[in-house]
């Protein structure tokens, strides 16, 4: 039999290994199945496979080089002393680990979805402090890549024991349930897998907590946890003639900060093989969050999820950010108008007008939960910008690379019945 190709692609998810140990590496991995019309679906190995990242690193399957660029020249390639991991394969190798698969779905079985491409994707995680971690040094850059096309031989699996992927976008390591005995197939990959770059730092930096809260306030009525606002940001109703939903986010840690709440936003973002993933919950896109300054009752609505409690019908959400990626390297620092200044135990509030959010929606109780958010940020206050940043945020601030998102959510839960269109 031919053997059948396969569309690979290897991508680091965040691109940055935290030494620490706070925020995970993984080297995610993509395969889909490109032209055969086999309908059977394939037990994929993940032991002993190119999956296996030392192992295959080891067997030659895959390299990893370190990166060097400077401005006079291109870039270069060098080799990584492997010799504690090929230690550490030797004494693997004398006990293999059990056999596990993952399930490559026929082209017939698979599910599409936007961001995966109909791809079934792996992580390998690289723990520090295990041996392939201590082959990197802090402060360097390296790349992973495939070496071979050869994916080696693989088993056929009848389709009915695949499992489902309506839910899972990551398929997690099982054993070959339903394989077919003696019946094998040859896999190939594509000739550009692409590449994992990954830079090592000693620790990120990480913001302090944000603790959100919602609360529903009536008319002549008072909301319970009610926190008292900055002075400088948007004043409470204090006798609200309609009912409002009212936000309040305090900086519980010991460090002021100033947080992007408008515009287009840039921190760690997680990719999956092909593309950024979009169900990472934390939107970096353009859509202003709940604390966007000098707004009207309309903005952060958008991340504001209200579910129908007797179908359990989620009727507003928010919406899902696009893929495209913008032409050349346009100017993404924030204005200084974008921002908002979160001090320590100062509470920031918002209200939000409930009518606008429930326009339309018929008699019935409903929840409002509150989607995360993520934002960029820096410590302090930002002052003036110099002359030529044109009101953003100065360069020397924003130009601070692998930032982690600051996060706007929330475990509160707002109830509330609507009847003849009014809250009650």
């Amino acid at each position: 039999m031919e053997p059948l190709r396969v569309n690979t692609q290897l991508k680091s998810r965040y691109g940055v290994f935290d030494a620490s140990g706070k925020l995970p590496l993984d080297l995610v991995f993509g395969l889909r199945r490109k032209t055969d019309s086999d309908p059977r679906d394939i037990a994929f190995q993940t032991t002993q496979s190119f999956l296996d990242v030392p192992y295959a690193l080891a067997k030659g399957i895959l390299r990893v080089h370190e990166l060097r660029r400077s401005d006079s020249s291109p870039e270069e390639h060098f080799d990584v002393d492997l010799s504690a991991l090929r230690d550490a394969i030797a004494d693997a190798d004398k006990e293999p680990a059990a056999p596990e698969h993952i399930v490559l779905p026929s082209r017939s079985n698979r599910t599409e979805k936007r961001g995966q491409m109909g791809a079934t994707e792996y992580r390998y995680r690289i723990e520090p402090g295990s041996p392939l971690a201590s082959c990197f040094e802090v402060g360097k850059q390296y790349s992973f890549g495939l070496v071979k096309r050869d994916l080696g031989t693989h088993r056929w699996i009848d389709s009915n024991h695949a499992p489902s992927s309506e839910t899972d976008t990551t398929s997690s390591p099982r054993t070959a349930e339903g394989a077919t005995d003696n019946e094998t197939c040859q896999l190939v990959s594509n000739p550009h897998g692409g590449f994992a770059v990954f830079r090592v730092v000693e620790s990120l930096t990480w913001p302090p907590p944000i603790e959100t809260r919602m609360n529903l306030v009536l008319p002549d009525a008072s909301p319970t946890n009610e926190q008292t606002p900055d002075s400088d940001n948007n004043n409470p109703t204090s006798n609200p003639s309609h009912p409002i939903l009212r936000l309040t986010a305090t900086n519980t840690g010991p460090t002021t900060i100033s947080l992007q709440a408008r515009g287009h936003q840039r921190f760690l973002s997680p990719w999956g093989p092909f593309l950024p993933e979009s169900h990472d919950g934390l939107n970096a896109g353009k859509l202003p969050s709940v604390l966007a300054p000098s707004s009207p009752s309309t903005t952060g609505t958008a991340f504001l999820q209200v579910t129908d409690l007797a179908t359990g019908t989620v009727v507003r959400d928010t919406p899902k950010p696009g893929h495209g990626l913008p032409a050349g390297r346009p100017d993404r620092r924030p204005k200084l108008e974008d921002l908002v200044v979160l001090r320590p135990g100062v509470a920031i509030c918002r209200d939000v007008e409930l009518g606008y959010l429930l326009k339309g929606l018929g008699d019935g109780r409903y929840v409002v939960r509150l989607r995360p958010k993520g934002c960029w940020w820096c410590f302090g206050e930002v002052g003036e910008s110099e002359p030529d940043d044109d009101g953003k945020v100065p360069k020397s601030v924003y130009g601070v690379k692998h930032k982690t998102p600051a996060v706007l959510e929330s475990d509160d839960e707002v109830e509330f019945e609507l009847r003849d269109g009014r809250v009650c």
